[in-house]
C-alpha cells in the first residue's frame, strides 16, 4: 500500500489488532472487490430511484479506473 495517510491508518488499526503479512497482502484484492460491490450497490439504488444524473459514463470510467489501480496493486493487471 502507498501513501502516508494509509500508513497512519494502518498504524492506528494495528494498535487494536495486529494484521498478519497475509492479511496485509490481501487488502488490495478486497479493495478491488469493494469497487465492484459499490458499482452494484449504486445500480440497485438507481433502479429504486428511477435513475440519477451522475450514474453515467464518467462515473463508470472513474470507478473502473480505481478498480484497475487496485488490480494492479495486486499484481493481477499491469497498466
Amino acid at each position: 500500500m502507498e501513501g502516508n495517510t494509509w500508513k497512519k491508518y494502518l498504524e492506528g488499526y494495528e494498535t487494536v489488532r495486529h494484521l498478519s503479512r497475509e492479511e496485509k497482502e490481501t487488502i488490495p484484492a478486497f479493495a478491488a472487490l469493494r469497487e465492484l460491490w459499490m458499482i452494484g450497490l449504486h445500480a440497485e439504488v438507481m433502479e429504486k430511484n428511477a435513475g440519477c444524473c451522475w450514474y453515467q459514463d464518467d462515473y463508470f470510467d472513474y470507478q473502473l479506473k480505481v478498480f484497475r489501480q487496485w488490480l494492479n496493486r495486486c499484481g493481477l493487471l499491469s497498466e
